[in-house]
C-alpha cells in the first residue's frame, strides 16, 4: 500500500485547518500502524534471511560445493550426454560430501 497520498492529503487538511492537532498525529499514527503491520513482516523475513545467506555463504561447505561446482561444470561441458548441469549438480554434492568427511 503506497502511504504517500494519504499522508499528504491529512497533511493538508490539517494545514487548511480542517483538523486539529490532536486528530492529524492520532490518524498519523494509525497510518503508520498500517504501514508497520503490512510491511514489517516482509522487511523482517527479507532481514532474517539476507542474514541466513550471508552466514550460509561464508561458511566452508558453500566454499566447497562451489569450487565442486565449477569443476564438475567444466569437466562435464566436454563429456558428451552429460551437460554443464549435471557437472555443476555433481561436483556440489562431491564438494558437500568432502567437506562433511574431512576432519
Amino acid at each position: 500500500m503506497n502511504k504517500a497520498k494519504p499522508i499528504e492529503e491529512l497533511t493538508q487538511a490539517y494545514q487548511q485547518g480542517f483538523l486539529s492537532e490532536q486528530d492529524y498525529n492520532a490518524r498519523l499514527a494509525q497510518l503508520s500502524d498500517i504501514s508497520d503491520d503490512e510491511t514489517g513482516a516482509n522487511s523482517t523475513l527479507l532481514d532474517e534471511s539476507g542474514q541466513l545467506i550471508k552466514q550460509a555463504l561464508k561458511s566452508d561447505m558453500a566454499a566447497d560445493m562451489a569450487k565442486g561446482a565449477a569443476g564438475g561444470a567444466v569437466i562435464a561441458s566436454v563429456v558428451p550426454l552429460v551437460g554443464t548441469l549435471t557437472g555443476a549438480a555433481v561436483g556440489a554434492a562431491f564438494g558437500a560430501f568432502k567437506n562433511l568427511t574431512k576432519n
